[in-house]
C-alpha cells in the first residue's frame, strides 16, 4: 500500500481544476465553430428538402422552406437567367461537371454567392450538353451571411469569455497551489511540534529507568509536555468542528472577572518560566451570559500567544460594555508587521519568530461561533488582541 503525504493528495484537486478550466476554454472557444457547422448543415438541408419537394411536385412544397427559382438555361440572355445572373457562370459549371438530370442536389459557389441546385431537362439542341434545359436554384447566400456575421460575433464574445475563464482559472489554480503549500507546512510543523512533547516524553521515561533522572524531577516535565500536546490535539479537534460547523456554544452565567483570574492563575508558571510579568486592570464582578469553555480557551490562548512574544510585561483587562464584553490582551516587545498582524490568525501561517501554532485560529473560530471578532494589531510600542463577544449582563 502506498502512502501519501498531504502534497501528493492535494496536487489532485489542483490538477482537476486545470483541467475543469482547459475543458471550459476549449468548449467556449469550439462553441461558434460548432454553431457554424450545425447552422450551415441545416440551412443546406433546407435547400435541399426544398429543391427535391419542387422536384415531387410544388403541391407538397412546405411554406416553411426556402424560395426556389426556376432558371432557364436553354436561351441564354432569357427570362430568369438575366434577372438572377446565373447563365454565363452557372451554365459552364453545369457542363464542366458534367451534370445531367438525376444527379440529385448539387452545389455552387461564385463571386460569394452559395447556390444549390438540381436540373432539369428534355432532349433539346438548344440546351446545355443537349440535356439540360433549366435549373431549379435555391440561393442560400443570405442565410449563410447571417450565420457567418452570427459567428464573428460569438467568436469575439468567446475570445472575451476564454479571457475571462482564464484569468479566472489562474487566480483559483495560484490559489489552490498556496492553499496545499500551506496545508503541507501546517502538517509539517504540527507534526514537528507534537514530535516535541513525546520527544520529552520518551526521553525522560529512559532516563527515569535508567536512573539518571529522578521521578520527582522528571514527572512534573513529562506532565508539561503531556499537557501541551493535549492542547495543541484539542486545538486541531477545536479547528476540525468549526470547519464542519459543529461549534455549538453552550451558554450559561458565567463571571467574567473571575473566569480571566482562573485563567492568569494556571498560566503563572508559564509566564514565570518566561520572565513575563502579567497585569490584570481589575474590572470587579462581570457576570453574564457567554460559553465559559470557549470563553476560558480564547482568554488562554490570547495571554499564552502575548506570554510567548512578551519582553517583559503582559496587560490583561475585560470590561462589558451594554451587551458586548471586550478583553483585551497586550504585550511589549517586538512589535508585528502588519502582515503578520493581518495573517496571524490564519491557522497555515508560520509567524516571523517561526511559530505556527494553533491557539490564534482556534480563538478566531471561537469568536466566530460566539457571534463575535476578534483582531491583532500594534499600538504605539505594544502589540494589542482585542477580543468582542456578545455578552448578556445578569
Amino acid at each position: 500500500m502506498t502512502v501519501m503525504g498531504p502534497m501528493s493528495i492535494g496536487r489532485r484537486p489542483t490538477r482537476g481544476l486545470m483541467l475543469f478550466v482547459v475543458g471550459a476554454l476549449v468548449c467556449v472557444l469550439a462553441f461558434p465553430v460548432v454553431y457554424m457547422a450545425l447552422e450551415r448543415g441545416s440551412v443546406e438541408a433546407q435547400a435541399g428538402e426544398a429543391l427535391m419537394a419542387v422536384v415531387v411536385g410544388p403541391a407538397s412544397t412546405d411554406p416553411g422552406l426556402p424560395p426556389v427559382i426556376r432558371v432557364d438555361l436553354a436561351v441564354p440572355g432569357m427570362g430568369d437567367t438575366e434577372t438572377y445572373g446565373y447563365y454565363p457562370t452557372l451554365t459552364s459549371h453545369i457542363k464542366d461537371a458534367g451534370i445531367v438530370p438525376g444527379d440529385g442536389v448539387q452545389r455552387f459557389e461564385n463571386d460569394g454567392r452559395t447556390l444549390f441546385y438540381v436540373v432539369e431537362g428534355t432532349p433539346n439542341p438548344q440546351a446545355v450538353d443537349h440535356r439540360v434545359s433549366s435549373a431549379l436554384v435555391v440561393d442560400v447566400t443570405p442565410q449563410l451571411s447571417v450565420i457567418g456575421h452570427t459567428a464573428v460575433a460569438l467568436f469575439g464574445l468567446s475570445f472575451v469569455a476564454a479571457g475571462c475563464i482564464a484569468v479566472l482559472g489562474y487566480r483559483l489554480t495560484r490559489s489552490s497551489r498556496d492553499h496545499e503549500r500551506r496545508l503541507s507546512e501546517f502538517f509539517a510543523n504540527t507534526s514537528h511540534e507534537l514530535k516535541t512533547p513525546i520527544a520529552v516524553i520518551d526521553g525522560y521515561r529512559e532516563a527515569m529507568a535508567t536512573g539518571v533522572v529522578d521521578p520527582s524531577d522528571g514527572l512534573p516535565v513529562m506532565e508539561r509536555a503531556t499537557d501541551s500536546m493535549r492542547r495543541q490535539v484539542e486545538d486541531i479537534l477545536a479547528l476540525s468542528r468549526a470547519d464542519a460547523g459543529a461549534l455549538r456554544p453552550v451558554m450559561e452565567t458565567v463571571d467574567a472577572r473571575e473566569l480571566v483570574c482562573d485563567v492568569l492563575e494556571d498560566l503563572d508558571m508559564v509566564a514565570d518560566g518566561e520572565g513575563v510579568f502579567v497585569s490584570l486592570d481589575d474590572p470587579g464582578t462581570i457576570r453574564g451570559e457567554t460559553d465559559e469553555r470557549m470563553l476560558a480557551a480564547m482568554v488562554t490562548n490570547l495571554v499564552t500567544n502575548a506570554v510567548r512574544h512578551a519582553s517583559a510585561h503582559v496587560w490583561v483587562s475585560a470590561v462589558a460594555e451594554e451587551s458586548t464584553l471586550r478583553v483585551m490582551v497586550a504585550n511589549d516587545g517586538e512589535t508585528l508587521s502588519p502582515e503578520s498582524a493581518a495573517r496571524a490568525f490564519d491557522r497555515f501561517y508560520r509567524g516571523e519568530g517561526g511559530s505556527c501554532g494553533l491557539g490564534l485560529p482556534v480563538v478566531a473560530a471561537y469568536a466566530t461561533a460566539l457571534g463575535g471578532e476578534v483582531s491583532l494589531g500594534v499600538e504605539g510600542d505594544r502589540t494589542v488582541a482585542n477580543l468582542s463577544i456578545p455578552f448578556t449582563k445578569c
